[in-house]
């Protein structure tokens, strides 16, 4: 199964009466585990990010709040 074709099959079993696009731009894993694992992963980010921000009463959007954690910076750990 493709991650697409996964993608898919979660949509239509939805429950929620909104609509949520999660922007995933590559899956680091290609296992059906390794796919659900973080399209999971993306959800509860977004859930997350919407309840700070309706505590907070912020006025960003929540696109504009997940774009702020988008920003990666080096991990001076990880570098070789």
């Amino acid at each position: 199964m493709t991650a697409r074709e996964l993608l898919a099959m979660k949509i239509r079993r939805s429950r929620l009466s909104a609509t949520v696009v999660l922007r995933i731009k590559a899956f680091y894993g290609t296992s059906e585990n390794a796919v659900k694992t973080q399209i999971w992963i993306a959800v509860s980010m977004y859930v997350l990010v919407a309840i700070v921000r309706k505590r907070l009463g912020m006025e960003a959007s929540i696109y504009q709040i997940l774009q702020i954690f988008s920003l990666r910076k080096p991990c001076t750990l990880c570098q070789e």
